[in-house]
């Protein structure tokens, strides 16, 4: 199994999916987008702090999507935020201030979108 990641662009306000990830250099504090026009490749670096990188849990929803940090799922009807917590996956159900792992019941959640593309998702779990 490999640990993907995606990552948000914070200038471009766009998701950066795995399969264009080109790396995460620690060293140079940046990760480089892969882009494609027409038949070429271009790279294009991004400073960390113009990004946030939320890795995969590992783990698929009911309709096979993977499960990243930072989704916004739907179970039994409740939206919970997909977060890291003391080395486990969490889907934290912020409304009721409770969270279950994610590996219990992930064929049984839905991903429905993301805390940085759908905030009107994370603003309805608070209510």
């Amino acid at each position: 199994m490999s640990i993907n990641f995606r990552v948000w662009d914070k200038e471009g306000r766009r998701m950066i999916p795995p399969k264009y990830l080109y790396s995460i250099d620690l060293l140079q504090e940046q990760v480089t987008e892969r882009t494609k026009c027409n038949y070429t490749f271009s790279l294009r670096s991004i400073p960390f702090d113009k990004v946030e990188i939320m890795q995969s849990t590992g783990f698929f929803d009911k309709n096979g999507k993977e499960i990243f940090e930072g989704d916004v799922v739907k179970c039994s009807g409740l939206l919970g935020i997909i977060k890291s917590f003391k080395a486990m996956w969490i889907c934290s159900f912020v409304k009721y201030s409770n969270y279950q792992k994610v590996g219990f019941f992930a064929k049984e959640i839905e991903v429905v979108g993301n805390i940085y593309e759908n905030w009107e998702l994370v603003q309805e779990t608070k209510k």
